[in-house]
């Protein structure tokens, strides 16, 4: 009865808006049935040919009730657009965002040990897509008072552009994790993209560090990179012309060896923590 896109609608969106997708479908099964019953309790009046009127009735509900089930999940569209065109993604972490100019001592792995040790890979793999990003949703707090960022950030997952594993947008403060890497990838590759994007944020912040202070300072080693990150992010390249552009932008080379480190220290501190209990 369905067309492949309805089949690929209610497998791929009855995670993230679950109520809506089964109050859609239930929506379209009962307008089939009514419409079913509107067509077949019509009277015959050519007895003769009655096997065939009810065959064709048949053919024609068939048909007509894919179109009511297709425009019916097809109204699923609106809502996932909306949310993607009005920045909230399909998913959002339920944990409060913090900043790091408030009293947020608490927010250290060794305090949240029993949420971050779930980032093992034995423990990953039981969680949906829901309770990862509440997961990252610590982190992401962790990596704020770490780095010292002085406002929240807004953990959301979406679908990302082809490549696109996660992205930053630093006019509404959101780190995006794309909906396939949040459900498929190890959940150290996925707490690297976290981290590389906490570290874009971080890196904003610096160039407003450097604007702020006085020429004498701004040539110490602490801003040795800031005048690249101007260029970059006034002129940045996202590797649809020249990955190698996109790659080696101080921008990206700066934030990968973060990333890369921080996983290494995030996986000591969860040994250490988990092997004192």
């Amino acid at each position: 009865m369905l067309l492949p896109y309805e089949v690929y609608t209610v497998l791929a969106y009855h995670v993230y808006l679950p109520w809506f997708v089964w109050i859609s479908v239930a929506i379209s099964g009962i307008a089939v049935i009514l419409f079913f019953g509107l067509v077949m309790s019509s009277p015959i009046k050519n007895h003769s040919r009655k096997r065939a009127i009810i065959q064709r009735r048949l053919k024609y509900v068939f048909l007509t009730s894919r179109v009511i089930v297709a425009v019916c999940l097809l109204l699923l569209i609106v809502p996932i657009g909306l949310r993607l065109i009005f920045g909230h993604g399909l998913l959002e972490t339920n944990i409060t965002p913090v900043s790091a100019s408030k009293e947020n001592e608490e927010w250290t792995v060794q305090n949240k040990i029993d949420v971050v040790r779930l980032l093992t890979e034995e423990e990953w793999a039981q969680l949906n897509e829901q309770e990862k990003l509440d997961v990252l949703g610590v982190i992401t707090n962790i990596e704020i008072r770490f780095l010292g960022i002085n406002h929240e950030l807004y953990l959301k997952s979406a679908v990302l552009d082809v490549n696109t594993l996660a992205h930053y947008n630093h006019r509404n403060h959101e780190i995006f994790i794309d909906i396939d890497h949040l459900r498929t990838a190890e959940a150290e590759d996925v707490l690297e993209s976290l981290c590389h994007e906490c570290y874009h944020s971080y890196q904003y912040q610096m160039i407003k560090l450097y604007d702020s202070v006085g020429a004498e300072y701004q040539n110490m080693l602490v801003f040795q990179h800031v005048d690249d990150y101007i260029k970059e992010f006034n002129d940045y390249s996202d590797g649809s012309k020249n990955i190698f552009d996109y790659y080696y932008q101080t921008t990206e080379v700066t934030a990968r060896r973060y990333s890369s480190e921080a996983v290494k220290y995030y996986y000591y501190l969860i040994d250490k923590y988990t092997s004192a209990d």
